[in-house]
């Protein structure tokens, strides 16, 4: 049996002089997938953006199977089978910062391994930052998100 449940969370923002609050981008993914055999198999996004300067979209899209086994691989790649993946915001003087909470549960019988780290334009550095960032370049790839957010996702360098 194969299963997964993805929930990506990215809230961006800059602050631009003059302006009393900052912009937020954000975007919202919910993906599960699952293959029981012989009691079905799909795998299904659900995501919203909300850009700094246009209007909101939401979209849900049925992907191709061959993108869980994709997806798998690369959860299981960046350590979210055991532990969460070991990485950290890069500081800078940027006025630029996004905050990441991604979700990832890749058996139904044991709980969700989660990642929240905040970050500014320089991205983020660890030990398993290049795997996080395959891991969110293959998320992006499957699910046809924007190269802005592909971008925000997999800025990092290695320690």
């Amino acid at each position: 049996m194969k299963w997964l449940h993805i929930y990506l969370l990215v809230a961006e923002s800059v602050i631009n002089p003059g302006a009393l609050e900052p912009q937020h981008v954000s975007l919202l993914l919910h993906l599960n997938g699952f293959d029981t055999g012989r009691f079905g198999h799909g795998v299904r996004a659900a995501f919203a953006r909300f850009p700094f300067d246009g209007p909101s979209t939401s979209t849900q899209r049925d992907l191709p199977d061959s993108c869980l086994d994709l997806l798998i691989d690369a959860a299981h790649n960046v350590g979210f089978a055991d532990r969460v993946p070991r990485v950290r915001g890069i500081p800078d003087t940027s006025d630029y910062s996004a905050n990441i909470d991604v979700s990832v549960r890749l058996d139904p019988q044991t709980p969700s391994r989660v990642l929240s780290f905040s970050m500014q334009s320089m991205g983020y550095r660890g030990v398993d930052a290049p795997a996080l960032a395959a891991f969110f370049g293959t998320l992006c790839e499957v699910c046809g998100l924007d190269a802005a957010i592909r971008d925000t996702l997999c800025a990092c360098e290695t320690d």
